[in-house]
């Protein structure tokens, strides 16, 4: 998003790991695609920006998703 401070979970955040616990997994799959909760809580409680979006998805985001003041889903309608 141009002009405003955005994270790319799925590249910034992201590994695999349980969703439960965060324990790393071997391997790479969707059910494992997690994000380190502890670094989205540093992120949402700096207030060096006034706002931040973040991108991407998780498995484990039941974890931090309350932290969110708000979330939206976009969605590409594109053809080829």
């Amino acid at each position: 998003m141009r002009g405003y401070h955005a994270i790319n979970g799925d590249r910034e955040l992201a590994y695999q790991g349980d969703p439960e616990t965060g324990t790393r997994t071997d391997g790479f799959t969707h059910e494992h695609h997690i994000w380190h909760v502890d670094k989205v809580k540093a992120l949402v409680a700096n207030l060096d920006e006034a706002v931040t979006f973040f991108c991407g998805g998780s498995r484990n985001f039941s974890k931090f998703i309350v932290l969110f003041d708000g979330v939206f889903s976009s969605k590409s309608t594109l053809t080829h």
